[in-house]
């Protein structure tokens, strides 16, 4: 099996451990497996020198985002099955002749940024028969004029069609007139021993005195304000990791196994990262979601958080104009109810992709 997907972009837990997910799932189920690694952008010089100045600025005034970058490159190196590195296109039509079955997710690949709807993403360099769509996200509510018949058109042929999100399936079905499943986010196909085993998650503490883990993907000083008073009035340490554009002196630099023991082992989560949420989920812990975006802005990516929310009955973790951090921090889960959601949607995640696979060996 091949597959498509993020797992090194901009060097982000979540992309990176999604990808990881889907590929010690389907190792589990005694498939082999890779993450193709195409990079065409490596071909172009102007690509290569802005990727070697943006370390350079790193270096010089941001040190711990360009150490925990080495650290992540590390473990992707260590602990994800990549394919040879492939240049073109032609080049990747002929090298995809190799697999069985190609798949596609999760993240948001289909979010067809800067309105270029890469045909890569699609599995368009493979035969129709071999395709397999497994909860990629678009992201966004709308998919803009100009390349909505291009997304129709790709979408059209993938035989296997499911999505992450209901407002995904909802744009499918008014561009391409078609129908795809909702599933969820292959992190949750691991339950927290599969995660503790296959990601080797250590069971010392990282942290020996209890904290709070704060992970913001964008910065928002009244975001980490309200996060300080809470830490005071619990009489918790803070702890985060380094993040772009954020030179926080309490952040440490960490790999993506690290990553997990800090949000299993913290006292609460907060955060505005749908994948901080989703492993908060996984954990158990008692976490705080904000919103990464206004939600009157066009370009809004909340709803992949409000979808779990719903799901799971969890919009009271919400930090909302009407729901402060004040009034949910007290608030503990109940996760038994939780799980029994959540396993009813994996159960069916799991029916839909085990079956897709099934057909595609059949042909």
């Amino acid at each position: 099996i091949g597959i498509v997907t993020w797992y090194d972009k901009g060097y982000n837990y979540g992309s990176t451990l999604q990808a990881f997910a889907m590929q010690s799932y389907l190792e589990n189920k005694g498939y082999e497996c890779e993450l193709i690694n195409y990079k065409p952008e490596y071909k172009k010089v102007y690509n290569v020198l802005k990727e070697i100045i943006k370390r350079l600025y790193l270096l010089v005034f941001n040190y711990k985002v360009y150490k925990s970058w080495r650290i992540m490159e590390k473990w992707i190196k260590n602990n994800i099955k990549e394919s040879k590195l492939i240049l073109s296109y032609e080049e990747l039509i002929k090298y995809s002749q190799k697999y069985d079955i190609l798949i596609c997710g999760s993240d948001q690949i289909w979010c067809n940024s800067h309105d270029v709807v890469d045909p890569f993403y699609y599995l368009q360099f493979t035969d129709i028969e071999k395709r397999i769509a497994y909860a990629p996200s678009i992201g966004k509510n709308y998919i803009n004029d100009n390349i909505q018949e291009t997304f129709a058109k790709y979408v059209k042929e993938i035989k296997y069609l499911s999505i992450r999100e209901e407002k995904g399936a909802e744009l499918i079905q008014k561009y391409a007139g078609k129908s795809a499943k909702v599933v969820v986010d292959p992190t949750f196909l691991l339950d927290k021993k599969m995660w503790e085993k296959s990601a080797k998650i250590s069971k010392n503490r990282i942290i020996n005195e209890p904290y709070i883990f704060a992970y913001f993907l964008k910065k928002n000083e009244e975001y980490f304000e309200q996060v300080n008073e809470i830490a005071k009035k619990k009489n918790l340490r803070i702890i985060t990791v380094p993040i772009m554009n954020n030179n926080n002196k309490l952040a440490i630099e960490v790999n993506h196994t690290d990553f997990l023991n800090l949000i299993k082992n913290a006292k609460y989560v907060i955060t505005d990262s749908f994948h901080g949420m989703v492993f908060s989920i996984n954990f158990e812990k008692d976490f705080i979601i904000y919103k990464k975006f206004n939600d009157n802005l066009k370009e809004t990516e909340n709803s992949r958080i409000y979808n779990i929310l719903e799901k799971l009955n969890l919009y009271n973790r919400l930090v909302t104009d009407n729901n402060a951090i004040d009034n949910i921090i007290d608030t503990n889960i109940n996760y038994s109810e939780v799980k029994k959601k959540l396993n009813k949607l994996i159960n069916e995640s799991e029916k839909y992709l085990t079956e897709s696979i099934d057909c595609v060996i059949k042909k």
